[in-house]
Order: C-alpha cells, then structure tokens, then sequence
C-alpha cells in the first residue's frame, strides 16, 4: 500500500494508514502501522488475529471510530500467540482511550500490561461480566471503590506482585454486587472491617481466593457463604483457630489456608459427618497437637510443614486420596496398615521427617497410580517391603535415613518408570549387583543415592 491508500476498518468506517506506509507478510517481517501510532507488528502470522509478537502501544486505528467488530465483541484480550498458544507477554505500554465506553456489549477484559487508571475506565461499560487484571504492572486502582458501577460483573481477578505500592483496598465493595460469582485477589492488602456479621456478602460467591492480602484475623463474614465451593486465604498473616463452622459451609470443596500462622482447631477433631470437602492445604502453619481429618471424601491433603504430634488417625482411611502429604511434621508410631485401602487412587505420599517407627507396611500391591514415595528422615526398620514391585507407576521412591536392614532392592529393577532411587544413611548391605555380575534392570534410572553420611 502507498500514500493515499485507504482501508475500511469496521462497519461504515475508513481510516487513513499511514502516509507511505509498506505492508509485507513473511516470517521475521516488521511493520511499522502508522507513524503517529508506534506500534511494532513482528514475526509471521499463525492466524488471521494472531501475530507471535506485539509490541509497542496500540494504535490509535484499533480504538478510534469504535469499530462494529468491536462494539459487538464479547471478549477483549491482550498479549500475544505462538506455537504454544497464547502468552500474556506484557509487551503493550498504553492506557485506554477514553472512548472505551463505546464497546458497548464488551463482557470480558483481560490485561496485563496496559498503564494508568485502568479500572475507572472499565467503569463506563456496564456490559462487563469477567475482569481479569492478573499481574498487571501499573499502581492505579483508582476507580475500584466504584466497582458497583458493574451490576453484571461475574468475574473479578486482580493481582499485584508488590502491595507495598498500592493502597488498602475494603472489600465491603464488592458487596453489592449480586451477581458476583468469583472474586480473586493477590498481592494487595485488603480490609473486612466493614463487612458485618449481619452482612450476606459473600453469600452469593462461589470463589473466594484472598491470597497475599496482609489478613491478620480469620475472615468470619465467610460463615454466609452458603455457596462458596472454593475458598483461600494462602500466604496471610492469619493467627489462631480454624472456626469448626468453616467445615460445615453445604458446598464447600476445597479450601487452602496454607502460608499463616494458624495453630488450632476449634471444636471437635472427630470428621465432620456434613462436610463435603475433597481439597484440603494447610502447610506451613503453626498447627500443634493430633492431626485432623475434617472430611471422609478427602482426595487431596497437605498438612505438611507444621507439628502435628501423636500418631497417623485411622480417620485418614476408607477415602480415595490421591495426594496425601504429611511431612515435617512430629508425628511417631507406625505407619497404619489401613492406607492399603488408599493404594489403589494414592499418587503421592509423602511422610518424610517425622518420628514414625517400625517396618514399613506390605501394602503396596495395588498402588498401581503411585508415582512418588517418600518415607525418609523417620525411624522405620526390617526390610523394604515385596509389594512395591506392584507400583508400576513408581518414578521417585525416598526411603534414606532411616534404620531399614535388608539388602540392595534389585525386585525394584522390574520398575520400568522409576527415575530416583534413594537408600543413603541405612543399614543396606551386600553386593550392588547380581550374582552374575550384570547390573540389569531399571531402565529409565537416573539418581541412585547408596551413601552414608
């Protein structure tokens, strides 16, 4: 195209590109799309709305006359694709036009780079149901004290990787917003202070994440959240007692309060025969005394990196874990032989740096999905069990430092998928190869650990 040339760019619309401008598509081309517009357009194109590589700021040619493409668009997203699909690369530095309210049946905008008060533009489209800010690298919120402004908003997503420079954020905004089915804040300090026990926020949630939001006190509003199925305050400052409310909640999933300082139950430690609860993460904590199982359909429970005392319940058999991490931790006494029923969905277990004594149980035959076994830095004895021939799904397998006596596992060799094999500070013995002199076997080994330290 040369000067003069005139494209039409939405419905009744012609713009002028450039005077002079030269257009080429081939691999490793650039673009320069008017001059007054810097915006870089590189690489090949993999599609008609995809170009590997995007950057600069956006022309003034995709917001100006507010084409029909765009007013009738249900989604506005930013960044850039390549063969590996799409990449959220922060790679455009404008900030919105102030016409954006003429993308009149906009429902969705995700971002992450764009500058200035990106909120108090969004305000002016009523249309929005999803906002998603994730890791976005401009300091202005400005604007979300208004966020009711969006009666439609189903879906709000902020992340901020530094919240020393942004300000307090209430969270009683949200409240009104009726419609509001998922709420995801990160790295921005927030305060529930408004919220009353009398409040029905956040009744009509059914996500609520609050990650790395300075929370210092356990957030008691949750109590009316009768349709939350996911909740999570990780990486907090949060202190004290878990509410035994919080298991009862009718939809309740999953819920992570890992990274706090919590060190208690309240109530009974006995399973909660209402809670509906599959995903429990409470690592790193400060949780004293037995080790609490809050429901009986558990498929993932991470406990680890707390101290927990006395011995594993039996409460942790007869569910369908599929992840069972109770490491570092001050648990003692043997490993229950009732985690045979768990063997058949287990995919990890993790028990390492406890106190827990004895042999290692014979339960392993049908652990056909165990793909991670991690039993060191306790004070197990006897022998390596037979039945870890059956973990045929087996790629890491820790059982050092401990006190086992046996000799070099070779049935272990049958494992065709076992990469790590670490036996160090134990009392193994004898030859580290067959009778006929042919170390054979374990195809796909990588770590083999036998020191002694």
């Amino acid at each position: 195209m040369g000067s003069g040339t005139q494209r039409g760019v939405g419905s009744g619309t012609r713009r002028r590109v450039g005077s002079g401008t030269r257009r080429r598509v081939g691999s490793g081309t650039r673009r320069r799309v008017g001059s007054d517009n810097r915006a870089v357009w590189q690489g090949t194109p993999s599609c008609l709305a995809g170009y590997p590589e995007l950057s600069g700021r956006v022309p003034r040619v995709v917001w100006q006359g507010t084409p029909s493409s765009l007013t009738g668009s249900g989604c506005l997203k930013f960044g850039s694709v390549s063969e590996g699909g799409w990449n959220p690369t922060p790679t455009f530095t404008s900030s919105l036009p102030p016409n954006i309210s003429q993308l009149s049946k906009l429902e969705s905008f995700c971002e992450d780079s764009f500058t200035g008060a990106i909120l108090s533009s969004l305000l002016k489209i009523p249309s929005l149901t999803d906002i998603s800010l994730d890791c976005n690298h401009h300091n202005n919120l400005l604007g979300i004290e208004n966020i009711s402004m969006l009666p439609n908003l189903q879906s709000f997503s902020i992340h901020h990787n530094n919240y020393n420079k942004v300000g307090l954020v209430d969270l009683n905004v949200f409240s009104s917003l009726r419609k509001l089915k998922r709420l995801y804040i990160s790295g921005i300090p927030i305060s529930t202070a408004n919220i009353t026990s009398h409040s029905d926020f956040p009744s009509h949630l059914f996500e609520l994440r609050l990650l790395d939001c300075n929370l210092t006190e356990f957030p008691y509003f949750i109590r009316n959240g009768r349709s939350l199925h996911s909740l999570a305050f990780s990486n907090n400052k949060i202190k004290g007692q878990v509410p035994n409310w919080l298991w009862r909640l009718p939809e309740l999933l999953a819920v992570d309060l890992s990274r706090n300082s919590l060190s208690g139950f309240n109530g009974s430690l006995k399973v909660s025969l209402e809670s509906k609860v599959l995903n429990v993460d409470l690592r790193s904590n400060a949780f004293q005394g037995p080790l609490f199982i809050p429901s009986m359909f558990l498929l993932f429970f991470d406990g680890s990196k707390n101290n927990f005392t006395g011995e594993i319940p039996q409460s942790i058999c007869g569910r369908s874990l599929y992840v069972l991490d109770l490491s570092d931790n001050n648990l003692h006494g043997s490993i229950p032989w009732c985690l045979e029923t768990q063997m058949g969905s287990l995919t990890a277990l993790n028990l390492r740096n406890n106190s827990l004594s004895g042999s290692l149980p014979d339960i392993f035959m049908n652990a056909k999905k165990l793909g991670s076994l991690d039993v060191s830095h306790n004070r197990m004895e006897g022998k390596l069990p037979s039945s870890l021939i059956g973990c045929s799904a087996l790629e890491f397998l820790n059982v050092g430092s401990n006190g086992i006596d046996d000799i070099f596992p070779f049935q272990l060799n049958s494992l065709q998928k076992l990469q790590v094999l670490v036996l160090r500070s134990n009392k193994f013995h004898g030859k580290l190869h067959n009778d006929d002199g042919f170390y054979v076997g374990f195809p796909q080994l990588k770590i083999i650990d036998v020191s002694h330290i």
